[in-house]
């Protein structure tokens, strides 16, 4: 007898693969999303710290106005939920207002301490000072 073509139990095994092959890429591609997007808010945070840095060259800062005229100006995107950042509650001053892609923004002792807020954690901490 000569057979021709795949029996019902070899497609479904050949079938099977692709779906588990699938399902991996699927985790990964998930995975590199959710750094792409710590990268922006760390390079949101670079972007507002260059700008703090560049202004206390000329001056003297308060945190009022950085938080009300400097970072709502800077243009930045929330990368979590594709937001303008052009309201001062978009840059919290504490822990409790924290969610993906804000910008955290302090200023102790002279110092203003900038630090983003990924999925879950804080992001690195930069900080500016005359």
């Amino acid at each position: 007898m000569n057979k021709k073509g795949f029996s019902l139990i070899e497609l479904l095994v050949v079938i099977s693969l692709i779906g588990v092959l699938s399902l991996m890429g699927l985790r990964l591609y998930l995975q590199e999303q959710d750094k792409a997007k710590e990268a922006l808010v760390n390079a949101n945070a670079s972007t507002l710290h260059t700008l703090i840095q560049a202004e206390l060259a000329d001056k003297v800062l308060t945190l009022e106005e950085v938080i009300t005229e400097i970072a709502p100006g800077a243009g930045l995107h929330n990368p979590f939920n594709h937001i303008l950042m052009n309201r001062s509650e978009d840059f919290p001053q504490n822990d409790e207002n924290l969610i993906p892609g804000r910008i955290k923004i302090t200023l102790s002792e002279g110092i203003f301490y900038i630090q983003g807020y990924g999925e879950d954690r804080l992001l690195n901490l930069l900080t500016a000072k005359k």
